[in-house]
């Protein structure tokens, strides 16, 4: 195993300029891969860390983590040369860090990031925030260790190389520094265009190397800037680099936007953070240097009441493949919270506006609407009941609800008081007493308690009109005398009031203000395929093109694309809307990740206007192998107010399939009017 070099710290003595900063501090149906989080808690030695702080990000409808990984704290101290083990590195930090990501499914984005002094001379200038004034964000080349210089080389190799070993296939992508067109991230050059360049030499290129070297699998995201023409500049390498060495230097191109005015408005003015996105997709940035990679926007934030404004601006722009969010846990306790970590100097006050959960975990407001957007519409968010007591000998009880918006009801969930017994059934009612599903939440003797969730075949509710969804009661109740009172409305869903009788299993009757806590998951729109599974996977290889075609007997938009991922299935598949002649409306990318995904996946496109009684196709590519159900579609599949005629195939892929066929490809859209 190669040896750790001592630290050796190449300076210029150059005139360092000041450049001001964006403040970095200021599924839905929607496959889960694409959103993530943001965790820099590696920065914060002080702060111990949580699993349920990632039980949160899953909960809510997040699937990855772009993790810090702080060389500064991770390797401390230099290795001693006359010893023949490397020496001065403390996982602890890290290791509990992964083991709580990966234990809650999260995948992991691990940035490499800062410098021990050890590592540059003797100096802090790469310590967290040394050069960095906090009041004006901006660069203070005056601070000691912040002249123009840069980490050794060979040490940053090594603890590269160490922390892909030590990892190994837990974390497959990895990335070297954040934000390095501001001076206080990166300091080797007061020139603009000389210190990004400098950020390629001497960490981007040697860290991907030393990466790729430890495990050939990874791959490497970047540069994560906050500067179109900063990307542009990098990318410039990029491409040089693929000239002389054959391969990319980044396998996934970052960036980062934040909307404007975070000063004085919470989380910025996200209306207009749409263009200032759109700027990194320009012609002579992404449109002449992506050469066909994903791209992922790896921070920026929003308030809670622009959260579900910001989500749709990524939605909106199919080109953007993967989000993560910044600034998801707080540093603040949400008060009063009797935890000692609670009781400190660092963690007093109120959390940051953009926060979804604090320190320890807590939901705050901004969770409630990003949980909406990924995950579904819930009525209930902050509530829990006021008392607990007996049911016996068993009650059914219910919520009356509505929504604003047409959609799918996908599950259904209730509060289980402490002390609860036996099986729970949920049901979902019209109003009028016609079950429309159910599901068993099975009691197997670990006394669960709090809010329990099952899945349902996905049912179709329409906007206005009321429904019932209730749960039977053995032994003990949960509820809030009068807590739905007037009325309780969260998202599109509202609940109207409470219900209770008897026999258990029957729609209940007597109607009461009072919360029983039964609840649903809900998607606003409808799609032709709900119940429906492929009966085979077939070989596809050369690759092939296969549609639904379909309409609608209303005027409506689509606004997501979906098909059916056969299991074995391996490349990117580009899902795609066309007119029943040929034209083509809409198409975005599903990213192969390398993570075996197979079952349906969904692709946000912007909204696209379909005319009621006109036929539509949507369309996949299929690499290696594909799913189906031979004639599944037969003399038609309607679903609402969609209709699927007949599916169609044909080569190549990307154009649209004219062999007509009765048979289900399982493609469809997501619809709504």
């Amino acid at each position: 195993m190669e040896k750790r070099h001592p630290g050796i710290f190449t300076c210029f003595v150059l005139l360092a300029l000041s450049l001001a900063a964006v403040p970095a501090a200021a599924q839905s149906s929607f496959y889960k891969d694409k959103w993530g989080i943001n965790d820099d808690s590696g920065i914060r030695t002080w702060l111990l860390d949580s699993s349920t702080v990632f039980a949160r990000a899953s909960e809510a409808g997040f699937g990855w983590v772009r993790y810090g990984f702080y060389w500064n704290t991770l390797n401390p101290a230099a290795d001693n040369p006359a010893t023949p083990q490397l020496e001065g590195f403390d996982w602890s930090s890290s290791d509990v860090s992964i083991n709580n990501i990966t234990g809650n499914g999260l995948q992991i984005y691990g940035n490499i990031m800062w410098a021990p002094d050890w590592a540059v001379q003797g100096t802090p200038g790469y310590q967290p925030f040394q050069c960095m004034d906090p009041n004006t964000i901006t660069f203070v080349a005056t601070n000691p260790g912040c002249e123009n210089c840069h980490p050794n080389v060979d040490a940053l190799k090594t603890f590269v190389r160490e922390a892909v070993l030590r990892y190994g296939n837990r974390i497959r992508y990895w990335g070297f520094w954040n934000e390095p067109n501001y001076q206080f991230f990166w300091h080797s050059s007061s020139d603009y265009t000389q210190n990004l360049n400098d950020v390629v030499d001497y960490v981007i290129i040697p860290g991907a190397e030393a990466a790729r070297g430890a495990n050939p699998n990874v791959l490497i995201v970047g540069p994560d800037t906050d500067d179109p023409a900063a990307l542009k500049i990098i990318l410039q390498r990029d491409q040089q680099y693929f000239q002389q060495k054959g391969r990319r230097l980044f396998d996934v191109i970052s960036f980062h936007q934040y909307a404007p005015d975070a000063s004085t408005i919470p989380g910025g003015n996200i209306s207009q953070i749409g263009p200032l996105i759109e700027r990194y997709n320009a012609p002579d940035i992404l449109g002449t240097y992506r050469a066909g990679r994903p791209v992922w926007m790896t921070e920026s934030y929003a308030s809670k009441d622009s959260m579900g404004d910001l989500f749709s601006a990524i939605d909106a722009r199919s080109w953007i493949d993967r989000f993560a969010y910044y600034g998801f846990r707080s540093i603040k306790c949400l008060s009063p919270n009797p935890d000692p970590l609670c009781q400190t100097y660092t963690t007093s006050g109120t959390p940051e506006p953009q926060a979804m959960v604090d320190v320890l975990g807590v939901r705050l407001p901004p969770f409630y609407p990003a949980k909406h957007y990924l995950r579904g519409a819930q009525i209930f968010t902050t509530q829990t009941p006021g008392t607990t007591g007996s049911a016996s000998p068993g009650y059914e009880v219910a919520t009356q609800l509505s929504s604003t918006r047409n959609g799918t009801v996908k599950s259904l969930r209730f509060w289980r008081a402490p002390g609860e017994s036996g099986n729970n059934t949920l049901r979902l009612w019209t109003d009028t007493g016609t079950q429309l599903a159910a599901g068993t939440f099975v009691d197997n003797g670990t006394s669960a308690s709090g809010w329990q969730e099952v899945a349902i075949s996905p049912v179709q509710i329409q906007a206005g009109t009321r429904y019932r969804v209730s749960v039977n009661t053995n032994t003990a109740q949960s509820k809030t005398n009068c807590g739905i009172g007037s009325g309780i409305t969260s998202g599109p869903l509202t609940a109207h009031g409470g219900f209770w009788g008897q026999p258990m299993g029957a729609m209940p009757t007597n109607a009461s203000c009072s919360n029983f806590f039964v609840d649903v998951t809900f998607d606003p729109g409808v799609r032709i395929f709900s119940t429906q599974t492929p009966a085979s996977t077939v070989g596809a290889s050369p690759g092939y093109e296969v549609a639904t075609q379909l309409s609608a007997n209303r005027n409506g938009t689509v606004k997501a694309l979906r098909f059916w991922r056969a299991a074995g299935e391996t490349g990117d598949t580009v899902v795609r809307l066309w007119t029943d002649g040929g034209q083509l409306l809409a198409s975005a990318t599903y990213r192969d990740v390398g993570m075996g995904s197979s079952g349906w996946q969904q692709v946000a496109i912007p909204s696209v206007a379909i005319t009621a009684n006109t036929r539509y196709r949507v369309s996949f590519n299929t690499n290696t192998v594909q799913a189906k159900t031979n004639c599944g579609i037969g003399s038609g599949i309607t679903n609402g107010p969609l209709t699927a005629w007949q599916g169609f195939w044909g080569q190549p892929t990307g154009s649209m399939p004219t062999n007509g066929s009765c048979s289900n490809f399982f493609a469809d859209v997501v619809f709504d009017w």
